[in-house]
């Protein structure tokens, strides 16, 4: 298994984790660690947004983004949702990505 395969496999992992946990930073913390390049992005609403990737030497690349939101209305109190997505974008291959959301 190469580098960005494992990268994205640990991800996955993590996701698998954090949406059980109901929390996001493993996913968030493992980007960093991992050399990632990227963070918070500006948003718009009430939430945040962040957006990491990482370009290996052989052109593999990993992509990962999380959002978190409100989706509560005037008179209608919602749970936030947290959105978590992974890319494995091989140079020479096909990609695979995974998702996954929790709502609290």
């Amino acid at each position: 298994m190469n580098p960005a395969e494992k990268l994205y496999d640990d991800l996955v992992r993590q996701i698998e984790a954090d949406c059980a946990n109901k929390n996001y930073s493993g996913s968030l913390e493992l980007c960093q660690s991992s050399g990632m390049q990227g963070g918070e992005k500006p948003y718009g609403a009430m939430g945040q947004h962040f957006v990491y990737d990482l370009e290996f030497e052989n052109g593999d690349r990993v992509e990962f983004e999380f959002k978190w939101y409100d989706k509560s209305k005037p008179f209608s109190i919602q749970p936030d949702i947290h959105r978590f997505s992974v890319s494995y974008k091989p140079k020479g291959g096909k990609p695979r990505s995974h998702s996954n959301a929790y709502g609290e």
